[in-house]
């Protein structure tokens, strides 16, 4: 009998898309977390990096790396919403 794979999900879904949050006219900037859940958290997220959740320096350099890519997230939404 086939089995009916419907209800089966991707796991590996890209957690650092906003497009679910920022599909109406205006940008809302998700939150750190939102980028640390792709990788298990703040800890997994700086080690992933190179970065030594040891160094108290090291969070700064995770909350800049999270400011890139939310710009990122940004232009590619602005990119997507031009003329609407």
């Amino acid at each position: 009998m086939p089995r009916n794979n419907a209800s089966t999900t991707n796991a590996n879904t890209n957690t650092r898309s906003s497009s679910q949050q920022n599909q109406g006219n205006t940008w809302v900037p998700p939150s750190n977390n939102h980028y640390y859940k792709a990788y298990g958290g703040q800890r997994n997220f700086m080690i992933a990096f190179g970065l030594k959740p040891y160094d108290p320096d090291a969070y700064d350099e995770a909350r800049r790396l999270v400011e890139m890519f939310r710009e990122d997230d940004r232009l590619e939404w602005e990119a997507k919403n031009q003329g609407k």
